[in-house]
């Protein structure tokens, strides 16, 4: 059984109790917006990390990949 099917099992078993409802949906609308944040929070990180690596290449302290080294690499 996959992991929504099982969600969803569990969670039928609750359906008809409101008190046990509102804290499930209160957890599920905490656990999407961190998950979201985090999701937020990683992009920024790797553009930001992205941006560094440029600035870095334009002072000459670091050499970057070219996009011919990147397609080689990939094919290995």
């Amino acid at each position: 059984m996959d992991i929504s099917a099982q969600v969803i099992k569990e969670m039928s078993t609750i359906v008809d109790d409101d008190n046990a409802m509102t804290k499930l949906l209160a957890y599920v609308k905490k656990l999407a917006k961190s998950v979201h944040e985090k999701k937020e929070e990683d992009i920024t990180s790797h553009i930001a990390n992205g941006l560094i690596q440029v600035k870095l290449a334009k002072e000459g302290k670091i050499r970057l990949n070219t996009l011919e080294n990147l397609i080689n690499e990939l094919d290995d």
